[in-house]
C-alpha cells in the first residue's frame, strides 16, 4: 500500500518539508494548517480538517509546532502514530513553571526564579533586591522580544518601566536569575517512548543581525552535531531520569532541554518539545536517510538510533526588512515578488513563506520569514561557507539573512565546553 503522511502545520516550518517528500520520495503528503494563508498552495496537499486528512490513512502524523496537544493525545488514543505533540509538550514550552518543576525534578539546576502575577510587582523585587541580575521572561504566550536578557541592573530597570507602559503590564511574569556561562541545547528523539541515540547538540544565535544586533526572532542560524559519545554528560545528568515518563506516555518526537553550562554545573533554560526551525533543516542534512522514510520508521518504532552523518549541519533564515513584526498586513507588499536561485540549489533551500507562480518561486508570506538555506559538511567553517555561497546566488531584492558569525559564536561555546572537559 503507498505510504502517506499528514503533516499538522502550526508555524508553517513543515509545510516546505511535505512538499519536497512528495518530490522526491513518492510517499503521499498531507497538510492541514489553522491560518488562512497557505504557503505553496498550488504543489502542497491542504486539507480543509485532519479529519479529512486521517481519510488518506497517513502512515504517521507530524506536528511541526506545540499548542494543539488534546488533538495529538486524542489522535494516539484513537490508534493513530504521532510524532512531536501532546498536552506534555504543551505544557513544557508554554507553562515555564512547569518546565523549570521538571529540570529541578531531574536535578537540573535554574538559578533562582520568582513569578509575579503583574510587571509592578517585578519591578517592586528588583527595588529590593540590587544585589543579582536577573533575566525577564513573559509567563504567557508572548513576542520574542519580551524576553529580556539585560546587561546590568539598569537596564533593566529601563525596560521593567516601559513594559508597564504597554498592554503586558498585567501580564504574569518571572524573573529567572542570569547565569554566565555556555548555551548549549541537547536534544534525544523517542520512538514509542524509547530513547534514540545520538544527542545532537545544537548553537544558535537568536538575534536577526550579525554581532547580535536587532530584534530575538527565536533563531537565525543553527549549527547541528551528533556526540560521539552514547551517553555523554546531560544524558546521565538529565535525559534518563525522565525516560520511565516517555516509556509511560509511548512518547514519539524530540525532546531539547536548553541550557546554561559553566564551571558550576548545569542550568536549564527551557524545553523545545518539538521540530523546531530552523534546526529542522540543519537536522535534514545531517541525516542519512529521507526524511519522509525517517518519519515513518520514527513512528512505526522500527530505528535503533538515529541515522546520522559525521559532521555539521548548518542552517540559516532568509527574511524580510520588517521582520519580525506583529503586524501582518506590512508583508502584503511583498506578494508576487520573484525569488531566483540557482537550480543546483534547490536542495538546500526551504521555501518557507512562497508560493510557486508561473514564472517560478515568489514571496507569499504573512510573517516576514521567507526561506531557509541549508548546508552540510565535515568542517563547521565549510558547511557555513556553503550557505552564504547559496545566499550569495540567490536574487531577492529585499531579503536579508545573517551571515558570517553563526560558526564563529557556536565555535566559542563549544572551544568553552570543551575546556570544561566533562560537557561532551
Amino acid at each position: 500500500m503507498r505510504r502517506s503522511i499528514l503533516f499538522i502545520s502550526l508555524d508553517y516550518g513543515i509545510i516546505p518539508i511535505a512538499w519536497k517528500i512528495k518530490i522526491r520520495e513518492g510517499i503521499d503528503t498531507y497538510v492541514w494548517c489553522p491560518y488562512n494563508l497557505k504557503p505553496l498552495e498550488d504543489v502542497v496537499n491542504y486539507v480543509k480538517t485532519i479529519n479529512e486528512g486521517l481519510k488518506y490513512r497517513p502512515s504517521c502524523i507530524v506536528f511541526d509546532g506545540s499548542g494543539k496537544g488534546d488533538i495529538a493525545d486524542k489522535l494516539k488514543k484513537d490508534g493513530y502514530k504521532v510524532i512531536g505533540a501532546g498536552v506534555m509538550n504543551d505544557r513544557l514550552e508554554y507553562d515555564r513553571d512547569f518546565g523549570y518543576k521538571i529540570m529541578q525534578m531531574a536535578g537540573i539546576k535554574t538559578g533562582d526564579i520568582y513569578k509575579f502575577n503583574n510587571i509592578k510587582q517585578a519591578k517592586s523585587f528588583i527595588s529590593d533586591h540590587r544585589d543579582k541580575l536577573y533575566v525577564l521572561k513573559p509567563m504567557f504566550s508572548a513576542p520574542n522580544y519580551l524576553t529580556f536578557i539585560p546587561r546590568d541592573i539598569t537596564e533593566l530597570d529601563i525596560f521593567i518601566d516601559w513594559v508597564s507602559t504597554t498592554e503586558y503590564a498585567n501580564k504574569r511574569w518571572i524573573l529567572q536569575e542570569k547565569i554566565d556561562g555556555y548555551e548549549v541545547s541537547s536534544e534525544i528523539e523517542f520512538s514509542n517512548g524509547k530513547p534514540l541515540y545520538p544527542v545532537i547538540y545544537t548553537f544558535e544565535t537568536k538575534k536577526r543581525d550579525v554581532n547580535d544586533l536587532g530584534p530575538t526572532v527565536g533563531s537565525s542560524t543553527s549549527v547541528i552535531f551528533k556526540s560521539d559519545k552514547s551517553e555523554p554528560y546531560i544524558v546521565q545528568k538529565f535525559f534518563k531520569k525522565i525516560y520511565l515518563l516517555m516509556e509511560k506516555l509511548r512518547y514519539t518526537g524530540p525532546l531539547d532541554i536548553n541550557c546554561i553550562v559553566n564551571d558550576t554545573g548545569v542550568y536549564g533554560l527551557e524545553f523545545t518539545p518539538r521540530l523546531g526551525w530552523n534546526f529542522m533543516y540543519a537536522f535534514i542534512e545531517l541525516l542519512d536517510i529521507p526524511i519522509g522514510e525517517y518519519f515513518v520508521k520514527l513512528a512505526e518504532g522500527s530505528l535503533d538510533k538515529v541515522p546520522l552523518k559525521d559532521g555539521y549541519g548548518y542552517a540559516v533564515n532568509v527574511v524580510l526588512p520588517e521582520y519580525p513584526s506583529d503586524d501582518r498586513n506590512v508583508f502584503k507588499k511583498y506578494t508576487g515578488m520573484p525569488i531566483f536561485y540557482r537550480s543546483e540549489d534547490r536542495d538546500h533551500i526551504w521555501p518557507i513563506g512562497c508560493r510557486l507562480g508561473d514564472k517560478g518561486l515568489e514571496a507569499y508570506t504573512d510573517d516576514g520569514l521567507i526561506l531557509c538555506v541549508s548546508s552540510y559538511d565535515k568542517d563547521m567553517f565549510k558547511a557555513e561557507e556553503k550557505a552564504i555561497n547559496i545566499l550569495d546566488n540567490i536574487l531577492l531584492p529585499t531579503m536579508s539573512a545573517r551571515v558570517g558569525d553563526g560558526v564563529k559564536h557556536a565555535k566559542k561555546r563549544i572551544d568553552g565546553l570543551k575546556g570544561l572537559r566533562w560537557w561532551f
